[in-house]
């Protein structure tokens, strides 16, 4: 429903008391503004100016209410149609005169044609108004919303700007996901910079979008600097992830395709799951978005539920994008979830959930496990993620393309260095462990007078790496039997059995007999 409607719906059905949840005060009036228009008389009260006229329809109040006490009088003796808009007023919540005061007032207005209508920067609400108050969540602005504000800003501006389509889509997406008000100072930060706005406001509004995103608790915004080629091994995820790369486009949509949801990667830790959340950005061109799980939860009341509320809405608005929750099992899913906080994180783990599972937005949510040993059922059921992938550690094959690719990227002319050796010899080494083996072999070759380093030096520093894997046989074989009983897939190309027909072993067949007949 359009937030416009469902503000407009509860004003027509006498609901008392609305909370919009915003910290854009003056967009959330000026829709309210277009949503009344000449129908009712509309009033603003702030705690530093106090009472101001938008629309009166020749019916004037007090205005002489700076009080928070006394502008709730004034509403009670106004006489008519009227919508009061109160800002500032959660600055009072801890006064106990004002709540009672609010709470009698919610029973007149139900017998009058008056509205009131709180803007709040949160969605914190004392206990003695839940009953009255009604909450409503106003979205940041949408693709149309804008393309309006960027246009707008041209227009003050006075600038002349020849933008192809393609460019301005490109510019008004880069910007989704920023608030009206950021989103202006970031358009006017960019014809400060280069005079215009044109493909060059692109990197610089990510920029921004990165700085603001950041000061959003529990959301981190990562640039893209893998693909898909920067992953050794793991081709059968790989070859998944290749298949769905159009699966967000137009096509897909007229073809039938439901949007991918995402993905949920399980294995030790250096086996490539971050790895491959950042590669999945970059192939399929999209934002990664970072959930950090230790910023969801505050010490105030009700903050967590809001933390993780605002990060699920400011990832549906930038959508589509990539939504990384890394180790998930850490404090919402599993056994490691706290169960001595007033249950806090089971009604955060409950929200996201259930977003998981009723989410409509292009957004893919990869999440990384080190052990889904202790997964709820409900965590793991087909619909909250498309697929679960094990990702093992990594075959001699797969142990020869990591290699390859941390080799590469620091040589990129490979010509003296024996990697089916150096493959052969690292049975039980992750990704990330034989990236290190690399980069410390170079540390020891550096310090000898800066010479190149080689073969050799790698292979001593294999031999004084102990692979963590070895500290996890037991962990790794249990997923390994998930595997081999079809619970979870794995990330790897699995050699195929030969079936039966083609088996060498022969059976021996006797002739028939009828014994009924012998003696």
């Amino acid at each position: 429903m359009n937030i416009a409607h469902e503000i407009d719906l509860l004003i027509r059905a006498r609901y008392p008391l609305i909370n919009i949840i915003s910290c854009e005060e003056e967009r959330v009036l000026s829709t309210i503004k277009d949503i009344v228009k000449d129908r009712k008389a509309l009033f603003s009260w702030t705690m530093g100016e106090g009472l101001e006229i938008i629309c009166s329809k020749g019916i004037y109040p007090d205005l002489e209410a700076q009080d928070p006490l006394m502008v709730l009088d004034r509403i009670e003796k106004f006489a008519g149609e009227a919508i009061f808009v109160l800002r500032d007023f959660h600055l009072f919540w801890k006064d106990n005169r004002v709540l009672v005061k609010l709470k009698s007032l919610c029973s007149c207005l139900k017998k009058s044609t008056k509205n009131i209508i709180l803007i709040t920067p949160s969605s914190i609400i004392p206990p003695e108004l839940k009953d009255h108050i009604t909450v409503i969540n106003f979205p940041l602005p949408d693709y149309n919303e804008m393309e309006r504000i960027l246009e707008d800003i041209i227009d003050k501006t006075s600038i002349k700007v020849n933008l192809s389509e393609g460019v301005k889509e490109r510019i008004i997406k880069s910007a989704l996901g920023l608030t009206g008000n950021q989103s202006e100072r970031v358009f006017f930060k960019c014809i400060t910079i280069n005079a215009n706005i044109d493909e060059r406001s692109i990197d610089q509004i990510l920029y921004e979008k990165k700085q603001m995103i950041s000061e959003t608790p529990a959301l981190e915004f990562f640039p893209v600097t893998e693909n898909i080629g920067s992953v050794g091994g793991l081709e059968e995820l790989k070859g998944w992830i290749k298949k769905r790369e159009k699966a967000f486009s137009l096509e897909a949509r007229d073809y039938g395709l439901p949007t991918p949801k995402g993905i949920l990667m399980v294995g030790v830790p250096g086996t490539g799951k971050s790895l491959v959340a950042k590669a999945i950005a970059g192939l399929w061109k999209m934002p990664l978005l970072r959930l950090d799980i230790g910023a969801i939860f505050a010490g105030l009341v009700g903050q967590s539920e809001e933390n993780i509320r605002n990060a699920i809405a400011i990832s549906e608005t930038i959508a589509p994008c990539i939504l990384w929750i890394d180790e998930i099992e850490k404090g919402l899913f599993g056994q490691q979830r706290s169960f001595g906080d007033s249950g806090v994180t089971a009604r955060v783990s409950a929200t996201l959930l259930t977003w998981l599972q009723e989410k409509t937005k292009p957004v893919f949510v990869v999440a990384t496990a080190n052990d889904i040993k202790g997964f709820a059922l409900e965590e793991l059921r087909m619909g909250r993620f498309d697929s679960i992938f094990f990702l093992d550690l990594p075959s001699e094959k797969e142990r020869s393309e990591i290699f390859k690719v941390h080799l590469e990227k620091r040589r990129p002319v490979i010509r003296h260095y024996d990697i089916n050796h150096l493959s052969a010899i690292t049975e039980g080494y992750t990704g990330a462990e034989i990236e290190q083996i690399i980069i410390e072999s170079m540390h020891n070759a550096f310090n000898e007078d800066g010479r190149d380093f080689t073969t050799g030096d790698i292979e001593d520093t294999i031999h004084t790496i102990i692979p963590s894997s070895e500290m996890m046989k037991e962990k790794i074989d249990e997923l390994k039997n998930w595997v081999s009983e079809h619970r979870i897939r794995s990330a790897s190309r699995i050699a195929k059995k030969k079936p039966l027909l083609f088996d060498k072993t022969y059976i021996k067949l006797e002739p028939y007999r009828d014994v009924r007949h012998e003696t």
